[in-house]
C-alpha cells in the first residue's frame, strides 16, 4: 500500500514536472511570476491530495492538473469581476457632499 502511494505519487510529480513549463509560460502572460507559481504549486497539492486518496490512473493526472488551474482562474476572474463591479457601483454613486452645521 505504502509503495503503490509513492509510485503514484511519483508519477503525479513526472506528470507535472513535464508539464510545468507549458504550463508557465501559458500562465505567465496573465499573471504574475508570483501568482504563477502559487497557482501551479496550488493545484499540485490539490491534485497530489486527491490522487493519493482515490483510485485514479495516471491519465487522470494530466486532466486533472488542467481543470484544477482552470477551476483556480475561474474562481480569480469571478473575484476580480466582483470588485471590478463593486468599484464601479462606488464610482457612480453620488456622494453627500459634507455640511459644516452652519445655517445661513
Amino acid at each position: 500500500m505504502v509503495m503503490r502511494r509513492l509510485e503514484k505519487a511519483a508519477k503525479i510529480m513526472k506528470t507535472f514536472e513535464d508539464r510545468y513549463e507549458s504550463l508557465y509560460t501559458s500562465l505567465r502572460p496573465a499573471l504574475s511570476a508570483n501568482e504563477t507559481q502559487q497557482v501551479l504549486t496550488t493545484a499540485l497539492r490539490h491534485i497530489t491530495t486527491n490522487q493519493l486518496t482515490t483510485h485514479g490512473t495516471a491519465g487522470m493526472v494530466e486532466d486533472q492538473l488542467i481543470s484544477t488551474i482552470r477551476s483556480m482562474l475561474s474562481v480569480r476572474i469571478r473575484r476580480l469581476q466582483m470588485a471590478a463591479i463593486n468599484l464601479t457601483q462606488e464610482d457612480s454613486t453620488p456622494t453627500q457632499q459634507g455640511t459644516t452645521g452652519d445655517c445661513a
